[in-house]
């Protein structure tokens, strides 16, 4: 290999073959989604259905196809037109995806986080966080009677879900959104940033160069696969970790209904009717002391930080769903006074037989309702808002009416 050809810059491959690179980086990334998704559903790490993991792939997907657009338009732009020493395409091809997939994730993660907080000014920003970028994009499927339910086996069931496309693409545009704002941040920070950037990438790079050739180019292989192979891999991981930490803020965040007392005043009252008002005021006070463990758990899961709930959150140790714990009820759902569920609970006329969206409830243990099936039940204990009992936390078609917020009382 002479001089000369050792010394030309470094091009990017183009046509047939750079497709066909592609496609093996994007085989790649969905398989690293796939086992990830596959791994935290045995541990328990993740409770998304399939289907939710397909739309999470998918919205991620687009947006990867996005910034490989604009990697490579900017990379042609900084090679030809920025005044510096060296003039690489696989530099610059390089430092983009360097910056992107770890400077650009925690900025996008600090993006939508900013999105999220626009709800104080209410109305359409409101809406933009709690109903798109909070909200999963799986609509109920319509109720069935007991019968029905029987009859339908677990992959009928599965089928049932269906997409809430409306607001699906808008939650796609959003991503989109995020993803363009942080490219055009990444590449002013390369613009003012530049030569130090150069200088990083030809330290890096400059093993590889003595071995450019017609037939083979290690630089190149570097460049082109091996660096995208496992850095996109790693950014598709932490940005599906950013879809799991946004789905569970917004489970934290949720206003649940206040303790509301009918406590009498004067001293006019029976021994009867003064024993029922201690009673519901310390129900009311222990109810204010969970509300108070919810708080605290969701100030320190706030304060965890990015590496803490995106980076180290698939591998570290957590307390999670189907443990027991404070739960909060996400989907109004019936309360029952035996473990088969067969009848709702109502020890008198006025007694509650439903939990309403929004309560918090204390679950002391878990149960299938039949071996193998997705379903599963929770005994609850009795507060202010409910009876004793059971409901049923995940039904048929794996949904969770009830999401996990802080660990036991000895243990939080």
């Amino acid at each position: 290999m002479s001089n000369d050809e050792s010394t030309e810059p470094c091009t990017l491959l183009t046509g047939p073959l750079h497709y066909l690179l592609q496609v093996l980086l994007v085989g790649v990334s969905l398989t690293a989604l796939y086992l990830k998704n596959k791994w935290e559903n045995i541990t328990g790490k993740s409770n998304r259905t399939f289907l939710q993991f397909l739309c999470d792939s998918f919205k991620q997907l687009l947006g990867a196809a996005w910034m490989h657009v604009l990697n490579l338009a900017f990379a042609n732009i900084f090679s030809s037109y920025m005044t510096f020493k060296v003039k690489d395409e696989c530099n610059w091809y390089w430092i983009e995806i360097m910056i992107d997939t770890t400077l650009g994730v925690f900025i996008e993660y600090w993006l939508l986080l900013n999105f999220i907080d626009l709800k104080r000014y209410g109305g359409c920003f409101d809406y933009l966080a709690t109903q798109v970028i909070q909200a999963r994009s799986l609509k109920d499927p319509e109720p069935l009677d007991n019968n029905q339910q029987r009859l339908l086996d677990e992959d009928r069931q599965e089928s049932l879900q269906v997409v809430d496309v409306f607001k699906y693409i808008l939650q796609v545009l959003v991503w989109l959104c995020i993803v363009t704002l942080m490219k055009l941040m990444m590449c002013l920070s390369m613009i003012i940033f530049a030569p130090q950037l150069q200088v990083v990438a030809s330290f890096v790079l400059a093993p590889f160069v003595p071995w450019r050739g017609s037939f083979y180019d290690l630089e190149l292989l570097v460049v082109m696969i091996l660096t995208p192979a496992v850095m996109d891999a790693f950014q598709l991981i932490l940005q599906d970790n950013i879809f799991l930490d946004i789905d569970t803020g917004s489970v934290l965040e949720y206003e649940a209904p206040q303790v509301e007392s009918n406590l009498q005043s004067g001293f006019n009252l029976t021994v009867k009717q003064a024993t029922k008002e201690v009673r519901e005021w310390k129900d009311a006070f222990t109810y204010l002391l969970m509300d108070v463990r919810a708080l605290r758990f969701e100030l320190d899961y706030a304060r965890s930080g990015f590496i803490s709930r995106i980076i180290t959150v698939s591998i570290r140790e957590r307390m999670k769903d189907g443990k027991p714990g404070l739960y909060r009820v996400v989907k109004k759902t019936k309360i029952y006074n035996s473990l088969e569920g067969n009848y709702v609970l109502a020890e008198a006329q006025e007694a509650p037989r439903e939990i309403q969206e929004g309560l918090l409830v204390e679950v002391t243990e878990f149960a299938p309702v039949t071996e193998g099936s997705k379903e599963r039940m929770a005994k609850i204990e009795k507060t202010a808002m409910n009876p004793a009992g059971w409901i049923r936390v995940v039904d048929e078609l794996g949904t969770q009416s009830a999401r996990f917020v802080a660990p036991p009382e000895t243990a939080a």
